[in-house]
């Protein structure tokens, strides 16, 4: 293969890359800063529906054992914890892309 082609290859492969949502770019970001508090992320998931649905379904699933049902944005981020949420949001954008093979 020559070197031409295989730049060619690589920069298709860079286009059919996915995009990060706005969503997930803010918080993914935020996340990455040190002066940020939880509230600064609860702020950002309440701002995406379906990231918001997503997460009270986790956090309400048999897997974490709450005994009441968490309701609220704020109770769902504050048990999952900010590693856990921006993990989700990875898989969430990512992960129909890391489960093809190369």
């Amino acid at each position: 293969m020559t070197q031409n082609n295989r730049r060619d290859e690589i920069l298709a492969a860079i286009g059919r890359a996915p995009m990060l949502s706005v969503g997930a770019v803010r918080i993914i970001d935020l996340a990455a800063r040190a002066d940020h508090e939880l509230d600064d992320i609860i702020d950002l998931v309440k701002n995406d529906a379906p990231l918001t649905a997503k997460l009270l379904r986790i956090v309400n699933s048999p897997v974490y054992g709450l005994l009441e049902p968490a309701t609220s944005v704020e109770r769902a981020v504050s048990y999952l914890g900010e590693n856990t949420v921006v993990s989700i949001v990875l898989e969430d954008t990512l992960g129909p892309y890391l489960s093809r093979p190369l």
